[in-house]
């Protein structure tokens, strides 16, 4: 008998980001990745609990939104700055 389990998505790499002023840096999965072995990376979301001192994260389709959320495969396009 096999019983399922849901594991829990694993933070692989979460190295902080610093920004210049008046930049914009896009945040790619050599400083921030995560993995589940039973989700697809569309499924894994980021959310953002403290907004940053100084800016804002948005994606790379609407620079001047602010998000509150994203996903790891936005991480891997290189969408989230």
């Amino acid at each position: 008998t096999v019983t399922p389990v849901d594991d829990a998505p694993v933070l692989n790499v979460n190295l902080g980001l610093t920004v210049l002023e008046a930049s914009t840096t896009t945040i790619t999965t050599a400083v921030l990745s995560s993995s589940d072995v039973d989700s697809a990376s569309g499924v894994i979301v980021y959310t953002v609990t403290s907004s940053p001192a100084n800016g804002f994260l948005a994606l790379t389709s609407a620079p001047a939104v602010p998000i509150t959320s994203f996903t790891q495969t936005q991480l891997a396009a290189n969408q989230v700055i």
